[in-house]
């Protein structure tokens, strides 16, 4: 019995090379998803992990947003890898 040979290029082989590689990029993109963002709901404390949605960002992306209360780092360090401000016309940042 000859067994048959496998056609790289086939539809079977892209839906099972898809069935691995979407679950895959789906789990990136969600990791991108569930950045920081933050609220302000207990104050303008950047360090107050009440004023952000899962937490204060160490390591991770923060979201800023120019509406309701703004972040202050005062006397204080405040870390995070990327940082995304809103835009909102007439918003300013100071540094």
């Amino acid at each position: 019995m000859q067994k048959r040979p496998i056609i790289i290029g086939s539809r079977v082989n892209m839906k099972c090379a898809m069935t691995v590689v979407l679950p895959v990029l789906a789990s990136l993109m969600t990791s991108a998803v569930s950045a920081q963002t933050w609220t302000g709901a207990e104050s303008s404390d950047w360090t107050d992990a009440a004023n952000w949605s899962t937490g204060v960002p160490v390591d991770g992306t923060a979201f800023v947003t120019t509406n309701g209360v703004q972040p202050v780092l005062d006397d204080a360090q405040g870390s995070a890898g990327t940082l995304y401000l809103g835009s909102v016309l007439g918003s300013t940042l100071t540094i």
